[in-house]
């Protein structure tokens, strides 16, 4: 069986009723910019992104049939990187137009949903220190302190037992990764960089991570920590001497197979 080549889900294309609207909605709710716009083969077509290491990662497609509550999408999810960030695009939400805002607790996320203008299913969510066997879910009080979620979350996860532990797990599932995409030469030295890349937060759930800036990836100090590496453009200039060394020896070990 020949090996698969690492694919990543970079953007999606949505088709809508009113394209202004849906831009006026995604540019002020998220951020996110026009990249490019045009017709073509008959199809307006509106690009937007918010990431300058993506052309567009959403595009809407004017021609949408159906009514609104028609069932096309499951869901489109955003992550930010902490939970006053959630708490503020909850507050946003309303204002602009989404309905049907619920926050809940996935153990390993903190999410809210709401509904777009053209009743698309949103989540935004804050990677917690937990993984979490899925599906769960709880209410999720947003109201309360960083501090009361985190515990309370904690609660919950070991008295269910679903909790996980974090390092086993992104270890088994880096080797799947590169069993799934055999026969690719660099495999193996592939994944020792996932594991190095990758934050180690081990607990099943064990005990509640200290607060502080070693929690969060980018040095915030937030209490919403997300779990892996910071991508390359977010790397501190020692991380990207770590990252080029990686990259480095890793192309030296490809050449020699």
């Amino acid at each position: 069986m020949p090996s698969i080549p690492n694919a990543q889900l970079t953007h999606l294309g949505i088709f809508v009723h009113d394209p202004d609207r849906m831009v006026a909605f995604y540019t002020r709710m998220f951020g996110m910019v026009v990249s490019d716009q045009g017709d073509f083969h008959g199809k307006h077509l509106t690009f937007l992104t918010g990431s300058t290491d993506e052309h567009h990662q959403v595009v809407f497609v004017k021609g949408r049939t159906g009514e609104p509550t028609t069932k096309i999408l499951g869901q489109v999810s955003f992550r930010v990187e902490t939970l006053a960030d959630l708490r503020l695009f909850a507050s946003r939400a309303p204002g602009l137009g989404a309905t049907e805002l619920e926050a809940r607790n996935h153990g390993n996320s903190w999410s809210i949903y709401f509904r777009d203008p053209e009743h698309n299913v949103i989540e935004m969510y804050v990677v917690t220190p937990w993984q979490v066997r899925q599906p769960w879910r709880v209410a999720l009080d947003l109201d309360q302190s960083d501090e009361a979620i985190a515990a309370e979350t904690h609660r919950l996860i070991r008295d269910d037992g679903v909790g996980i532990d974090l390092g086993e797990w992104e270890m088994a599932t880096a080797q799947r990764l590169v069993d799934q995409r055999s026969g690719d030469a660099g495999g193996r030295h592939r994944l020792a960089i996932l594991t190095w890349r990758t934050r180690r937060v081990s607990g099943g759930p064990g005990p509640i991570p200290a607060f502080g800036a070693e929690r969060h990836p980018h040095g915030t100090g937030s209490l919403a920590v997300g779990r892996s590496r910071p991508c390359r453009g977010h790397l501190g200039p020692e991380q990207h001497d770590r990252g080029d060394e990686v990259d480095q020896q890793q192309e030296r070990d490809d050449r020699r197979q």
